[in-house]
């Protein structure tokens, strides 16, 4: 354990940066866009965590930045993360919707096989800006949904996951590891922290590993249809004051090709 804050800082930064970047060079990313891209988030969160009467010259003095730099990332605009999540979530709300709606789902709960026609119905009650046969075909090439002969469709899960090389997988990440590192930072000088939490044993015998994701990928899933269907219940599409909230859960192990024997 380091024990003064500059080893500290650097250690948590690295254990961060090593799966991101890990990610991003294995997606294509160039050296050279990932320099400029930290450099720039860099000096708008010093903005950011700065009193509003610091001037300019001082935060960049502080952080070892150029002053002209600094005001030229302070003034880019950025990125409406809410908007874009909204975006990414389209084939997942039509999952959603599809498990949830009274008109889409079975007397037992289970969701119904649906027309071509219905299915253009079930995408228009979430958005008009989705492009019903654009999801369609997202859903059958995800293997999320399934094509039968008599031209009707049914979900095979609930939950949409992006693979491959769906954009969506890409900027899936950066939200993800986004909202964990924001409430991770918010909890640390919030009066009332959200819940964050997290159960793991640093001696788990491999071959018990497929039963462990089993058993978490079922329990995790159950919380999340619970709350899921919380978040539908009271949400309200037609407010101004609304914000965009969730839980997230996640499954980690180590890496045996990056991992240590524990102290």
């Amino acid at each position: 354990m380091p024990k003064k804050l500059s080893d500290v800082l650097e250690a948590s930064c690295r254990i961060l940066m090593r799966p991101i970047a890990r990610f991003f060079v294995s997606s294509g990313l160039q050296y050279s866009d990932f320099l400029e891209i930290s450099r720039a988030e860099f000096a708008k969160a010093a903005c950011d965590v700065s009193p509003p009467s610091e001037a300019t010259s001082s935060i960049a003095s502080r952080i070892g930045i150029g002053r002209r730099e600094l005001t030229r990332f302070r003034d880019e605009e950025d990125i409406d993360v809410r908007k874009l999540a909204y975006t990414l979530s389209y084939p997942a709300m039509v999952l959603s919707r599809w498990h949830q709606d009274s008109e889409f789902v079975r007397e037992d709960g289970v969701p119904r096989r649906i027309s071509a026609a219905e299915f253009r119905l079930l995408v228009a009650g979430i958005d008009s800006d989705i492009v019903p046969d654009r999801i369609l075909k997202e859903l059958l090439s995800s293997k999320a949904i399934e094509a039968h002969l008599d031209g009707s469709f049914s979900p095979k899960i609930r939950y949409f996951i992006p693979r491959g090389g769906d954009p969506r997988r890409i900027l899936r990440f950066g939200i993800r590891v986004g909202d964990l590192a924001n409430t991770l930072h918010r909890n640390a000088v919030a009066a009332e922290p959200s819940i964050e939490a997290s159960v793991y044993n640093s001696h788990v015998p491999i071959k018990h590993l497929p039963i462990f994701r089993s058993v978490a990928r079922t329990h995790g899933n159950g919380l999340l249809q619970s709350l899921d269907d919380w978040l539908t219940a009271h949400a309200e599409p037609g407010s101004d004051e609304v914000v965009r909230a969730g839980v997230g859960v996640y499954f980690f192990e180590d890496d045996p090709k990056f991992a240590q024997e524990p102290d």
